[in-house]
């Protein structure tokens, strides 16, 4: 994994979004965010606000934590 890879979402997000048969015009569509900045995000170009992550969470049916790749640890 490349330091861009590590440091943005790009991954995750596109994962997200597959799994669930969703498209970034989908998830645009839902969140209010245009696709062109989804985009930067998917790209790991530019990271979302706080604001932005939840309005995509929201929009695509996960929790923040999948979008920026955090995976839940056994206890």
């Amino acid at each position: 994994m490349t330091p861009a890879e590590r440091s943005g979402i790009g991954t995750p997000l596109v994962e997200a979004c597959r799994s669930r048969g969703l498209t970034l015009a989908d998830v645009a569509r839902r969140s209010g965010i245009h696709e062109s900045q989804l985009s930067f995000y998917s790209n790991n170009r530019r990271m979302p606000s706080v604001a932005n992550l939840v309005q995509i969470a929201d929009a695509i049916g996960c929790s923040t934590d999948e979008i920026l790749g955090r995976r839940k640890w056994a206890t």
